[in-house]
């Protein structure tokens, strides 16, 4: 697959989640690290993807919304649904007309009020 140098490097972190996903066990990718309830690989993996998928999706509408990510996919807890997503993701790269990526962007946010 020939991917255009502006998202060869994005494209080489995903290859490097992919081959670090192949080489862990299930329990690995679900269990959250000592000490902690929540939180592990598969949960991370899922949160980098769900960004690489807003910024794809930002190019055909011209608007990142990283805030409408969906949690609890079966990329938390399935090694092979996130080689799938990763695969997709690459795909999507590589079809990717680079002349969008001179385009402006929207990003949208969620306003979080603190309390005082």
């Amino acid at each position: 697959m020939t991917l255009a140098a502006p998202v060869q490097p994005l494209a080489g972190l995903l290859f490097q989640m992919r081959s670090m996903i192949e080489q862990m066990d299930d329990d690995a990718y679900t269990m959250p690290p000592p000490g902690r309830s929540a939180g592990g690989v598969g949960g991370h993996v899922r949160h980098c993807l769900d960004h690489v998928g807003a910024l794809l999706h930002a190019t055909r509408t011209g608007i990142v919304e990283y805030d409408r990510r969906r949690r609890g996919t079966d990329v938390e807890t399935c090694r092979a649904a996130a080689i799938q997503e990763i695969g997709e993701l690459t795909g999507r790269l590589a079809a990717l007309n680079t002349s969008v990526l001179d385009e402006p962007l929207l990003v949208k946010r969620r306003l979080i009020r603190r309390a005082r």
